[in-house]
């Protein structure tokens, strides 16, 4: 790592943990982005480099996932359903490496209504990033979507039953066997079950 990229990921962590910080001390509403960058020892448009928005605290560890996508679709020769687990397995690594923060970003958006369109919007780039993935395997692009939302929706739910559980479940096992539950939907290629 160069000391660029040192210095980056210190100045982007320093932000992450004053925020966290600030919003349990003081809540998501009353917290400023100003009060966010002292508290980090940076300036505001340095905050505001690393994160356009206040909800971008929230979720960063989501944009750290999107990343483990990528690197994971860069890396591996698998297409379609495989890639689908593969992407699941390395974010679910991710968010075992950084439990209290998965923790504390999940409590936060649920207690939050100021964040739920934020949340919608990064749900939406998800879901069409797991029809990508899917596409080679379901050719038809709205069944890809359908099945990229199933994706989703049952990992959102395995996410929020592992945070109001404190962490308590086996993360990565309910979500494989989600997968596997819709891959025997998804597998199986019907048409009499397309809506009409």
């Amino acid at each position: 790592m160069s000391l660029t990229s040192a210095r980056r990921a210190r100045v982007r962590t320093a932000l992450l943990d004053a925020a966290e910080r600030l919003f349990a001390t003081n809540g998501y509403g009353a917290t400023t982005v100003t009060e966010i960058a002292v508290e980090a020892g940076v300036s505001r448009p340095t905050a505001f480099r690393y994160f356009p928005t206040k909800a971008d605290y929230v979720f960063a560890v989501q944009d750290e996932w999107r990343e483990a996508l990528q690197r994971v679709v860069a890396e591996e020769p698998a297409t379609g359903w495989v890639l689908v687990q593969r992407v699941c397995a390395a974010v679910v690594e991710l968010i075992e490496r950084d439990t209290d923060r998965v923790l504390a970003a999940y409590r936060l958006a649920m207690a939050e209504p100021s964040l739920a369109q934020a949340a919608a919007a990064r749900d939406r780039a998800w879901t069409e990033a797991m029809a990508q993935l899917l596409a080679s395997d379901v050719p038809r692009e709205e069944d890809a979507l359908l099945g990229g939302a199933a994706i989703m929706g049952m990992i959102n739910m395995a996410i929020l039953r592992w945070a109001e559980s404190g962490a308590a479940t086996d993360l990565g096992a309910v979500i494989a066997h989600g997968l596997d539950l819709l891959h025997d939907g998804l597998g199986s290629g019907r048409d009499d079950r397309r809506i009409r």
